[in-house]
């Protein structure tokens, strides 16, 4: 299907257009204003890559929101040098409902932008899924003004905390 950035759908491409094992998606962009999302964890047909100024989208990740009245589960990640939130290579919601042993996962919002890879030193086009998972979690809690005030997290994920922010109204 070809979606616009309001997520309207513009063309269904049908079923057909689409594998049988639909595990996980990748994402495609055409032009500046439109997407093209095909579900499935093989390679997207050939007939599809070249469209423009198509290209595949592959950080596609999903941030796991945990939250103890105004403070947020983060863990210190080795690579980046710096607390993150949870996270999970791609966007599967059975894998977080798994992965903290709960039901209640629920996806809040999604969001598309560029960002600077700290390990793999150069700016990468990533596409971030928000989930919100309802369950009592050890960890390192932290308001998100605590985690603004690491200049190394601010300087990496002030944008991941701004989407925050914003979906929450803080």
């Amino acid at each position: 299907m070809v979606i616009d950035n309001e997520g309207n759908i513009i063309n269904d491409l049908g079923k057909e257009n689409f594998y049988e094992n639909e595990l996980e998606h990748m994402t495609y962009y055409i032009g500046k204003s439109d997407k093209v999302i095909f579900h499935s964890r093989d390679e997207v047909d050939p007939k599809y890559i070249g469209i423009g100024d198509a290209y595949r989208m592959d950080s596609v990740y999903s941030i796991i929101i945990i939250k103890k009245d105004n403070k947020y589960l983060n863990y210190y990640d080795n690579r980046w040098d710096m607390y993150l939130f949870p996270n999970i290579k791609g966007n599967n919601i059975e894998e977080i409902k798994e992965k903290y042993n709960t039901d209640n996962v629920k996806l809040l919002f999604d969001k598309v932008h560029d960002k600077y890879s700290v390990p793999n030193d150069k700016v990468k086009t990533y596409h971030h899924y928000f989930y919100e998972v309802n369950a009592d979690i050890d960890g390192e809690y932290f308001t998100l003004e605590e985690l603004l005030n690491d200049p190394k997290v601010k300087e990496n994920n002030s944008d991941i905390i701004s989407y925050i922010k914003d979906y929450y109204g803080e």
